[in-house]
């Protein structure tokens, strides 16, 4: 979606608010399309002291594949990301502003491009996952399974004899 921003960069007085939706579901993240409906955005774009700030409020759920259990699991998120706006960037800083060449922004890319660098790189369903087990795979989150997981590391087993003897 184009957002046309003339009005804005010419009349300090002027504001303009948009809800809008994206449609994220072909964005890849960690090699899945974690999106399951698009992304509800609160826009606000205004003038104050003589720049220009667009404001974004992105509500969205992702369906994630833990990086411990391996289980699906969905998480709701309510981000807020603000940004200045410039008709043209003077130097190489361009991380600090958007450039809206002839008053116009891609709404869509600049929201894919905050959510994507906001989502969490280490995905669990819980902060208390405990995974896998090592021997047979069982979900540990669901029950021990038994096994005996307190075999020393192969690498470390030199160290045992020394202790022992």
């Amino acid at each position: 979606m184009v957002l046309k921003l003339k009005k804005v960069f010419q009349d300090e007085s002027e504001t303009i608010h948009l809800a809008t939706t994206v449609d994220l579901s072909n964005t890849e993240f960690h090699g899945t399309k974690p999106f399951v409906q698009p992304v509800r955005v609160d826009v606000k774009v205004f003038s104050r002291a003589g720049m220009i700030f667009m404001n974004l409020a992105a509500r969205f759920c992702c369906c994630f594949v833990c990086d411990r259990c391996a289980c699906e699991f969905e998480r709701d998120f309510d981000r807020k990301y603000e940004h200045i706006l410039v008709l043209q960037l003077s130097d190489e800083s361009g991380d600090d502003y958007i450039e809206a060449p002839e008053y116009q922004i891609e709404l869509d890319r600049i929201v894919r491009e905050d959510i994507i660098l906001d989502l969490p790189s280490k995905l669990l369903c819980s902060d208390d996952c405990k995974g896998l087990c090592p021997i047979c795979g069982r979900n540990l989150n669901e029950g021990d399974c038994g096994c005996l997981r307190a075999e020393a590391d192969p690498r470390l087993a030199a160290l045992s004899e020394f202790f022992s003897g």
